[in-house]
């Protein structure tokens, strides 16, 4: 979501330290009603547990939640339940072992749409109770928190019954997902495509370093790569296609039709250029796919054919 400015929180933070904790320094209100909630993942499996006295919740949160949005989750199922019981006039304390999303409880500007639906629900059990988020350090034998880090991996391995994705998906995921698709779909796409044999035979598929290499090169040279890798080029195969010359054979070797991919794998006249710049007499087709961009254009250079790009 857009960043929104949420100035109101009815409830308090606590962030005691470690050392409150170790030394029994903590204390409730009599009567107090204590949560504890967590978040966990295994494998590809994200779960969270909520735990008070006599009743113990976990919950499977599917493959695509993070370890910020369970614990974060796991604090609004509790506020939830608090609120279904109808609780009034009470002392309500949630404990969490992540700092992380206490913080983002307390911040006046949030981006998360269930972070903002976890404070909405905390203001209104606010109206009625007394409600305190509290840290508690994580795997520090505190018995509550334990309790609930036990639910959690619990409702990791368990099995979701929710359509995915549980919760809204992150940007950190959304764009290394959206790239990936959208590179194997190039790649398909590209496989699939009928003709282009030329082009396929010295292009081996998306390459981000050999994009990179290519647009670091100038206008010409630029225009001259592209000339190579799709055969529209002044060379005689090309040009007798298109019915401007009496012949398609190799000007130099006469062996074969005269193409990018003769020039640069088979060409006998050329053994000595090649093995100059390419370093390598002969190449198989296949080869020539691994070439580096300079080194394609350096060998027309050389052997003076860049003129008929």
């Amino acid at each position: 979501m857009a960043p929104k400015f949420c100035p109101l929180k009815l409830y308090s933070v606590e962030l005691p330290k470690r050392k409150d904790w170790s030394d029994s320094q903590i204390k409730w209100k009599e009567g107090s009603l204590r949560w504890y909630t967590d978040g966990s993942k295994s494998e590809s499996e994200v779960g969270c547990g909520i735990y008070a006295p006599r009743k113990g919740i976990s919950l499977n949160l599917g493959r695509y939640c993070s370890i910020f949005q369970a614990e974060v989750y796991a604090i609004l199922e509790c506020v939830s339940i608090n609120l279904q019981c109808n609780y009034g006039n009470h002392t309500i304390y949630i404990h969490s072992d992540s700092q992380a999303a206490l913080l983002a409880l307390t911040s006046d500007v949030t981006t998360s749409r269930l972070v903002e639906s976890c404070r909405q629900l905390l203001n209104n059990l606010e109206t009625r109770n007394k409600v305190v988020l509290r840290w508690v350090p994580g795997h520090a034998g505190t018995a509550g928190n334990e309790k609930a880090d036990e639910l959690a991996r619990a409702g990791a391995k368990g099995k979701n019954h929710s359509p995915e994705p549980f919760c809204g998906i992150l940007k950190s995921l959304t764009r290394p997902t959206l790239k990936t698709y959208c590179h194997y779909k190039t790649i398909q796409l590209w496989r699939e495509t009928t003709g282009l044999n030329h082009s396929k035979a010295l292009i081996k598929g998306f390459s981000k370093k050999a994009s990179l290499n290519a647009l670091a090169l100038s206008r010409n040279q630029l225009r001259n790569l592209v000339r190579v890798l799709t055969e529209d080029c002044g060379l005689n195969k090309h040009m007798y296609t298109m019915g401007k010359r009496d012949m398609g054979r190799c000007r130099l070797c006469m062996e074969a039709e005269e193409t990018p991919l003769h020039i640069l794998a088979e060409c006998s006249c050329l053994m000595r250029t090649r093995d100059s710049t390419l370093g390598r007499h002969i190449l198989r087709p296949e080869e020539s796919r691994s070439l580096e961009i300079k080194k394609i254009l350096q060998l027309f250079e050389v052997s003076g054919l860049d003129q008929e790009l």
